[in-house]
């Protein structure tokens, strides 16, 4: 029994390693209590979002979610919530990666996870914090032919939540991203759905 459980769970997923590229994402439907708000907010099925990075030659996803740090592929869609999809998907304007994992370690790795959720947030030591699609947005910026801009964001749908998750003070139309921006934007292909 366990060694089906093993090849349903670990098969797929080799299957697809010889498709993952440095710079992908893999958008997640994450389990939180937030990311409902997240989701219905932004209209799309996605709350958190990882980059691809091969490190030291094994596909790590890079994420900001309490701190900057990588997991396995299979720790990171664990995280999503169980009988729904994954998406992987790519920049279509990526130029080389060439550096990318030496650019992760040294520049992003370890900063701290911004709750907040708002763009270029620092904290009293002076280092900047991260959410999930900031991190991907700043990081493969470094590798992008046409970059990636934040737009303004908007907390009118679940008004209510938002102004007791900021204490009153929502972060309305000030600059950020979010998953969706990925999901919907064209500069992006969408390659494959990961059932959960």
């Amino acid at each position: 029994m366990r060694l089906l459980v093993f090849i349903a769970l670990f098969l797929p997923l080799c299957a697809f390693s010889s498709e993952w590229r440095n710079g992908d994402i893999i958008l997640l439907p994450l389990n939180c209590y937030s990311c409902r708000y997240i989701e219905s907010e932004t209209g799309a099925p996605f709350s958190h979002s990882g980059l691809l990075i091969k490190i030291e030659g094994k596909w790590r996803v890079t994420q900001s979610l309490g701190e900057v740090k990588s997991f396995s592929v299979n720790e990171f869609l664990s995280m999503g919530r169980k009988g729904e999809k994954a998406l992987h998907i790519r920049a279509k304007y990526l130029k080389s990666t060439r550096g990318m994992a030496k650019d992760y370690t040294e520049n992003f790795r370890g900063l701290p996870f911004d709750s907040k959720y708002l763009w270029n947030n620092f904290d009293l030591e002076g280092r900047e914090l991260l959410y999930c699609s900031e991190f991907i947005t700043k990081l493969l910026n470094n590798y992008l032919a046409k970059k990636l801009v934040p737009k303004k964001m908007d907390f009118r749908d679940n008004w209510e939540y938002w102004y007791n998750y900021y204490s009153g003070d929502v972060p309305q139309g000030e600059p950020g991203n979010s998953p969706a921006d990925f999901y919907f934007s064209k500069d992006f292909l969408h390659l494959r759905n990961i059932n959960l």
